[in-house]
């Protein structure tokens, strides 16, 4: 039996996308358990929505790190920012000291927070609003500790009017909390079927179709339109071999498919693009 290093670091919780791929250069295989296929099939999601818009996953960092000088020269206080944005105090210490990429989600959250407001200043509800429809999308429940009160902080009923349309503006304080509330809970299903099926009916978008710029945007609606599974499938493999050296053995191990299905999505995937282009 192979055993770790001790040098190495504990691996990352169940449930997360890091330990469903494992460590492939040190010989440790991703994760299969339900929790972690589950957490990999949320990020192939998110990067097939990305792909499909013309984004990144990562985007350049100092434009993030100038807009954290730029709210602590503002007199937002360091705990301010932290908790808004969902970040880290890590995560803001190795941008100001020159780190040069960034996830885009987490760029996102932190170009998304503006100076720490007055409390009795009011701004639009939509930002709040369709946070909240989009929490709703992906199980999660208004009321108790684990619910979005719990995390908020705002009460009941103030969550419930937003929901359903009927408040126009809010206070500055009650969006922060709730934009704090929403980057705690979006990478995290919730359980409640009810409101799954609430927000289907409403035609109410999850997370994965929103960036933080098209909250308050009233003219964005998202796209959630499915991809057919071999249009993400072919798209991911070429991306594997043609960006990071991979095999098309490789490849198919990685995304969890054999050889053959591997190679028919991507001739799938070719066709549909030459017919585009034709």
């Amino acid at each position: 039996m192979s055993r770790r290093s001790p040098s190495l670091s504990p691996l990352p919780e169940h449930g997360t996308y890091a330990r469903s791929v494992g460590r492939p250069a040190q010989g440790i295989r991703g994760c299969t358990c339900p929790l972690c296929r589950k957490a990999r099939a949320a990020y192939s999601k998110r990067r097939r929505v990305l792909n499909e818009t013309g984004r990144t996953l990562r985007v350049p960092a100092p434009p993030v790190a100038a807009h954290v000088r730029a709210l602590l020269d503002s007199g937002s206080g360091w705990t301010y920012i932290t908790r808004t944005s969902g970040s880290s105090s890590c995560t803001l210490n190795r941008l100001l000291n020159g780190q040069q990429s960034i996830k885009r989600t987490v760029a996102d959250r932190i170009m998304a927070v503006q100076p720490e407001p007055q409390p009795t200043r009011r701004v639009p509800a939509l930002p709040s609003t369709r946070r909240l429809r989009a929490l709703l999308a992906i199980g999660h429940t208004i009321n108790g500790s684990g619910g979005i009160v719990g995390h908020s902080g705002v009460d009941q009923t103030v969550l419930s009017s937003l929901i359903t349309g009927r408040i126009e503006h809010i206070l500055a304080d009650t969006e922060t909390r709730i934009t704090a509330a929403y980057n705690q809970l979006a990478d995290k299903p919730g359980t409640n079927d009810r409101n799954r099926r609430r927000a289907a009916s409403n035609q109410w978008a999850g997370p994965d179709y929103w960036d933080d710029d098209s909250f308050p945007d009233p003219d964005f609606v998202p796209a959630t339109r499915p991809t057919p599974k071999y249009i993400a499938l072919g798209q991911n493999a070429l991306e594997l071999e043609q960006q990071q050296g991979y095999t098309r053995e490789q490849a198919a191990d990685r995304l969890g498919v054999t050889k053959d299905n591997l190679q028919q999505a991507i001739t799938r995937y070719r066709r549909i693009h030459l017919q585009a282009a034709a």
